[in-house]
């Protein structure tokens, strides 16, 4: 299987009033995303550090990038 991990800092926005350009990105906490890919074309979503991820993934914050992405894949053709 191809699989790629991704790490997604968490970030401290807005550090002078009113420059959103400033910010800076934490070592920790982060979340981590794996994605693997399937030989069917679908999404499938699951937490696993124990807090409640929605496998639809249409009603969680990373299964809908991906959702969209394939779609788009697809009508590339």
């Amino acid at each position: 299987m191809k699989t790629v991990t991704v790490y997604a800092p968490a970030t401290v926005a807005n550090l002078v009033c009113g420059f959103d350009v400033l910010g800076l990105c934490l070592h920790e906490p982060y979340d981590v995303m794996q994605l693997t890919l399937l030989d069917d074309r679908k999404v499938r979503s699951e937490g696993v550090d124990g807090y409640l991820v929605s496998s639809e993934p249409a009603l969680n914050w990373a299964g809908v990038p991906l959702v969209d992405m394939l779609q788009e894949v697809e009508k590339q053709g």
